[in-house]
């Protein structure tokens, strides 16, 4: 068994020194909805860099933001117009001063006011539920959300 144990090491040491030419022979995934969250953290990161949204609305976490942002897309069942989705949300982030784009509520919040405000995101959706806050609904009044799905963070609130 020290034995089989030790042939494992030497392999997955040998892999770790050769990984430069090893991993050009390794396929790109061809999945589309990793495709779809790819271009979207791609677009985002953009944006960031170009000083379009402020810093303090950069996610912890791209991959679980863009996983989050693909799961409304999908729920809406917008998941074939991810094209529109990027240009309305590019042109609204432009097109808004860096100081007018709020900095109360998440990135995520923001995107969402973006895509429901004008409706090209219908709500309520079926068995999708989203963080909504009071914040969220002070800065975009016009969105309708049935107010039991208002997150409240005490009974204050």
């Amino acid at each position: 068994m020290a034995a089989q144990i030790k042939a494992n090491v030497e392999q997955l040491d040998t892999l770790i020194l050769a990984f430069e030419q090893t991993s050009l022979i390794i396929q790109e995934n061809s999945y589309s909805d990793i495709k779809i969250k790819r271009q979207l953290a791609c677009k985002i990161n953009k944006l960031f860099e170009k000083g379009k949204i402020p810093d303090e609305l950069q996610p912890k976490d791209m991959n679980r933001f863009c996983d989050n942002l693909y799961s409304l897309v999908t729920h809406a069942k917008k998941e074939n117009n991810i094209g529109e989705i990027i240009k309305k949300t590019k042109t609204e982030i432009n097109s808004s001063s860096y100081n007018k784009i709020p900095r109360s509520v998440s990135l995520f919040q923001y995107l969402f006011a973006i895509l429901t405000r004008d409706k090209f995101i219908e709500i309520p959706i079926e068995n999708y539920y989203c963080h909504v806050t009071k914040e969220l609904i002070s800065l975009y009044p016009d969105i309708q959300i049935d107010n039991n799905s208002i997150f409240l963070y005490s009974e204050e609130d």
